[in-house]
């Protein structure tokens, strides 16, 4: 198991825009231990959660910066901006997806006569 000053110190790198896998191999840690330490403790899944979540802030901040400048050629630009889309789409659906959800409440039939007949 990884302590929390571990598991804080990867957070805060993935928050920064690092990928996940990177870090663990960098600091020679093990992704199936750190998901197991994470796993055991709701603190640190929710730390984890938000440093994913700022990520994805991140990446779709960049988006204006990237095409916003003149010295990145437009091909390069282009695969730029595609994959921190795609990432913040998939991290933050509900925000960044390109689903639309559209709700429908129902009326109880009582009260839409009710309503219908209030109108006439």
């Amino acid at each position: 198991m990884y302590t929390k000053e571990q598991v804080e110190a990867v957070c805060i790198r993935i928050e920064e825009g690092e990928s996940l896998s990177s870090v663990l191999r960098e600091r020679g840690y093990s992704k199936g231990q750190f998901f197991r330490t994470i796993d055991a403790t709701p603190e640190l899944a929710d730390r984890y959660t938000r440093a994913m979540d700022r990520r994805a802030e991140l990446y779709a901040a960049e988006i204006v910066d990237i095409s916003d400048n003149p010295d990145i050629p437009s091909d390069q630009k282009r695969i730029m901006v595609d994959s921190r889309k795609w990432v913040a789409c998939k991290l933050i659906p509900k925000k960044y997806g390109d689903r639309q959800t559209i709700s429908v409440e129902s009326i109880p039939t009582d009260k839409l006569l009710e309503v219908l007949t209030e109108t006439e």
